[in-house]
């Protein structure tokens, strides 16, 4: 209601009390209701995003422990998409002239329009990641995995050309509005506020984010606390963490080597390879037969896809959902190795090989008089 007979004032021109020009603008320190969007329109992202954790908690094992931690770091994104976007509404408000109904209309229509980027930015992200997620946990179709990807692109573009396009409105409205009272311009030389034209520092200004001086993007206030840490160490902190998250995720797998073992009790069979072990029994297998066809995949859903290794979990034009514990010898593409078409299976072959041909020949005799 507030909102509403404020603007019914500015159409109609309405002032209580004696109208009269301010020609020293004190009025935007007062205006801190821009007028943003809610912040509670940001539950619809997080709430997007907690699907993805809940998937990958209810499929969780180790081979999938990743899909854990990309929707653990998407929240994280979404929140500080939030955290971003709640600054950058908090700043004080820039004088454009010494126009103050100038000064409002612009601080205002940035504001929100900044507000509603993020969220759509937020909400893009969101969704990207929970279809990707539907993909893999096979929730959807993956003949439809094309128009996805596709689909993600385009959202991603109009996404990246968003901040653009506020920019430039606003500079449009800027120009537009200020070019009705030239005499009303302020001229200001902030170049000591600029180290190199680029890093902004200047102890005078609360403001934690501000414009760039070139381009269409936002920067920080390096002479705030929280400017300072955003602009020079939360960049080393999230690489830092990337990079001992991917020393985790990926240097066991990558030198872990595939093994197979058989038992007298259930399970019988059981193949060791970090993180993808699997066990399964005889009469789980359906059939199984040794060839050296050439083989390949159209996707992976989770594992390591090499040119010397493929481990994990793949889809094959011929094979179906299978899983995979392939080697490739050097140059040689196509290696023996042993089909065994499963029943009553969350996978449809299982694909298994050495890194020598006569050694999987031995895997295979086993396998087989063990069937037999």
């Amino acid at each position: 209601m507030n909102r509403k007979v404020k603007s019914e004032k500015a159409k109609n021109e309405w002032f209580v009390g004696e109208k009269k020009v301010v020609y020293c603008d004190t009025k935007t320190t007062l205006l801190k209701n821009s007028m943003p969007i809610s912040n509670k329109y940001f539950l619809i992202p997080i709430l997007i995003g907690i699907i993805p954790l809940i998937m990958s908690i209810k499929n969780f094992s180790s081979e999938n422990i990743v899909f854990l931690v990309v929707a653990i770091l998407n929240l994280g994104v979404i929140l500080l998409m939030f955290y971003i976007a709640k600054i950058f509404n908090k700043n004080k408000l820039k004088t454009y002239s010494t126009d103050s109904k100038i000064n409002f209309i612009l601080n205002k229509t940035e504001k929100r329009m900044v507000s509603i980027y993020f969220l759509i930015n937020a909400i893009v992200e969101s969704l990207i990641i929970l279809v990707f997620y539907l993909i893999f946990f096979e929730y959807i179709d993956i003949e439809f995995f094309n128009i996805i990807i596709i689909s993600t692109v385009v959202l991603s573009s109009i996404v990246a050309l968003g901040f653009i396009y506020i920019k430039k409105k606003i500079n449009d409205l800027d120009e537009e509005l200020t070019s009705k009272n030239k005499n009303s311009e302020i001229i200001v030389d902030d170049d000591d506020y600029w180290i190199d034209g680029i890093y902004y520092y200047n102890p005078n200004d609360s403001s934690k984010m501000v414009n760039s001086r070139f381009g269409y993007n936002i920067t920080y206030n390096m002479a705030t606390k929280h400017g300072y840490f955003m602009a020079k160490k939360l960049d080393k902190i999230v690489l830092g963490a990337t990079f001992l998250l991917m020393i985790i995720l990926m240097l066991p797998s990558e030198f872990a080597t595939s093994s197979i073992s058989f038992n007298d009790n259930s399970p019988n069979i059981s193949i060791s390879s970090f993180p993808y072990s699997y066990d399964l029994d005889y009469n789980d297998i359906e059939s199984i037969t040794i060839t050296n066809e050439p083989i390949s995949f159209k996707l992976r859903t989770n594992g390591i896809a090499t040119d010397t290794k493929c481990i994990g979990n793949f889809k094959s034009d011929k094979y179906g959902k299978c899983r995979v514990y392939l080697y490739f010898d050097g140059e040689d593409n196509t290696p023996k190795y042993i089909v065994m078409k499963l029943k009553n299976n969350k996978f449809d072959y299982l694909i298994y090989n050495t890194k020598d041909d006569k050694n999987t020949e031995k895997v295979y005799s086993k396998l087989q008089k063990n069937l037999d």
